[in-house]
């Protein structure tokens, strides 16, 4: 978790995606393991927001993006029982929805 915290600090993007198109979302989601840690993890990813010196201020990981096989970080979630990261997830889609 500290590494993790550290090379956000440093400027790391959780937005880049791997060979199979996922994001650090989907990562975090995929195993059923250190439910507690992961639910922290995918907390401090919300939360964060691009490099405003960069022009990115707006910048976020995309809660829509869509694995090689389909799948975004809450299918990975729900299917490895990561009860807490849905939660997260369907709390901040719904923070982020906007009423007409």
């Amino acid at each position: 978790m500290k590494l993790f915290v550290t090379l956000l600090g440093k400027g790391g993007d959780p937005t880049v995606l791997n060979d199979k198109l996922e994001t650090c979302l989907h990562c975090v989601c995929s195993q059923s393991t250190n439910a507690e840690v992961r639910a922290a993890i995918m907390e401090i990813l919300l939360q964060w927001r691009g490099d405003p010196l960069q022009g990115h201020a707006e910048e976020k990981v995309s809660l829509n993006r869509v694995d090689i096989d389909g799948n975004t970080a809450i299918h990975l979630a729900a299917s490895n029982g990561l009860f807490s990261c849905c939660l997260l997830y369907t709390s901040d889609a719904a923070d982020d929805m906007q009423c007409v």
